[in-house]
């Protein structure tokens, strides 16, 4: 996906200007169970640190607790763990971000009527968090916006284009749909193309060069856009000053 290659290219960067090896490793399909063997083999083989985007942050955490004890520098990127067994994380303000998009969609639709939801992993604590973010806000701020419903397309765009027909089929007055991740915003956007039913606003996460195209055509409305370079940048920075010696804080950094 054009987020993780942003993510990637931000690591390397920050490794070319150290002057340090850096090695990607990535799951065949977004299974936790396969990132947490990716990292105790990372471990087993040697490596000083790992900068990780969990998949799931409890399995995940497991993960980090025993290469934290063995001396490996663990930061995150994009994606926290449930546990504090990390040195420091750049992400998103996930939560805050939700609450943008539902500004942003309470705009277009005249701060009333139904809205869906299409995200994609409830297990991740981005995606949940985008999640909350949003509801809270329409909770708080909207009250003649009604949220219908929520299904979780696990990043297969198909399911949630297929998802998004259902809904639609379902309930043809919802008039927005919010999709918290690049599948689920290709997925729906797809789905409202085959339907002909772009009047529906939608609202995605990230700039794939495909939702790019989609949002030109205006089949996606709106974007909440990320910076993925300056993550991995970090995270790798980071992790290379703490190998030298570097007291950072432990903590949370906002990307924007």
């Amino acid at each position: 996906a054009d987020y993780w290659t942003a993510v990637m290219n931000g690591c390397q960067q920050a490794a070319d200007e150290a002057g340090i090896k850096i090695d990607f490793f990535l799951p065949e399909k977004e299974s936790a169970e396969m990132q947490v063997t990716l990292v105790q083999e990372a471990v087993i083989a040697g490596y000083d640190a790992i900068v990780l985007a969990p998949i799931d942050p409890e399995p995940l955490a497991f993960a980090c607790q025993e290469a934290k004890e063995k001396g490996v520098v663990i930061t995150l990127v994009d994606t926290m763990i449930s546990t504090e067994d990390y040195e420091v994380a750049y992400c998103t303000d996930n939560y805050g971000a939700g609450k943008m998009a539902a500004e942003a969609i309470a705009g277009y639709i005249n701060n009333e009527g139904d809205v869906y939801i299409i995200n994609s992993n409830p297990a991740a604590t981005s995606d949940s968090a985008r999640e909350a973010g949003f509801r809270d806000m329409i909770a708080e701020k909207y009250p003649n916006i009604n949220i219908t419903g929520v299904q979780y397309c696990y990043v297969d765009t198909a399911v949630a284009s297929n998802q998004t027909t259902d809904a639609l089929t379902a309930n043809p007055n919802i008039k927005a749909i919010y999709a918290p991740s690049g599948f689920a915003a290709i997925g729906a956007a797809n789905a409202l193309i085959a339907m002909d039913r772009k009047d529906v606003v939608l609202c995605g996460w990230d700039a794939s060069a495909e939702e790019v195209a989609l949002l030109d055509e205006q089949a996606v409305d709106c974007m909440i856009v990320q910076q993925p370079t300056v993550m991995g940048y970090k995270g790798v920075k980071a992790a290379i000053d703490i190998l030298k010696g570097a007291e950072l804080p432990h903590e949370i950094v906002d990307t924007g």
